[in-house]
């Protein structure tokens, strides 16, 4: 039989794991990186390289936790290189 102390531990746990999963979901589905992030990736983009004369349009998401990704230079004749 469960006492009072095991039943708040157990719903303790359970809404604990809950928030993660819940933190973990909005990450996973391409939730819209916070304006301060994207202010500091558009700088970042912008001082990349000496070659990149303008930036039209810069979107960020999360697309995994903690998984970082190449960044993509465009030049004006549509050609991509990653690094």
């Amino acid at each position: 039989m469960l006492t009072r102390e095991s039943t708040k531990i157990s719903l303790g746990t359970s809404v604990a794991w809950c928030r993660t999963i819940w933190g973990e979901f909005e990450l996973l589905t391409g939730k819209a990186a916070a304006h301060e992030f994207t202010k500091v990736v558009t700088y970042k983009t912008m001082t990349f390289d000496p070659e990149i004369k303008a930036v039209d349009t810069v979107r960020v998401y999360h697309v995994r936790s903690l998984t970082p990704l190449p960044p993509l230079v465009i030049d004006e004749n549509l050609r991509v290189a990653q690094d």
